[in-house]
């Protein structure tokens, strides 16, 4: 969103990570949304509204079409909002991602499975056992095993691979 981007741009990145202070911060925000929207775009990324329940739908609804056409999405569900592990420095994760799980099931009856993925800044890299939907459970229910099983298992995952400060997601392979 060209007006959304500079304002989460300014408030994790060019303040948090790079320190600088408004109006420095606020121009070089915006400098950098003119160039990493429309790139983003051009590599099919999904935006994502925190807060923002309809536009929310939408990257629900975005994420099961790629998800339908059989292609994989790679999902960061830290929340920014709170405050990392003192050991590996990844944030708590956020539960929507799981709702994936209900909503392809809802429209193919497959069973999604949600691969936990950690990466660590030296270059490894390490995929973990799938996770996969249970229809059987309560949606809520369902959505907290997943998030807490898939969040426990990148814990895991880093810590053997070596330590602090590393990207993580989800990815998605295939459907059962």
């Amino acid at each position: 969103d060209p007006d959304l981007a500079p304002v989460y741009m300014n408030m994790d990145f060019t303040e948090r990570l790079l320190h600088l202070k408004p109006p420095l911060s606020t121009f070089i925000s915006r400098l950098l949304t003119r160039i990493t929207v429309p790139m983003f775009w051009s590599l099919g990324c999904i935006p994502v509204y925190k807060g923002d329940y309809t536009r929310m739908q939408s990257t629900l609804q975005l994420s099961v079409n790629v998800l339908r056409r059989d292609h994989c999405l790679l999902v960061f569900p830290e929340d920014p909002t709170l405050e990392p592990d003192p050991v590996t420095g990844i944030k708590p994760f956020q539960h929507t991602f799981a709702r994936l799980g209900e909503l392809v099931y809802a429209e193919t009856a497959c069973c999604l499975p949600f691969f936990p993925l950690a990466v660590h800044p030296k270059g490894k890299i390490r995929v973990g056992a799938p996770v996969t939907y249970n229809p059987l459970n309560a949606p809520g229910v369902e959505r907290q095993r997943i998030k807490s099983l898939i969040e426990s298992s990148v814990h895991k995952m880093y810590r053997q691979l070596g330590g602090a400060e590393g990207e993580l997601g989800i990815l998605t392979l295939e459907r059962k």
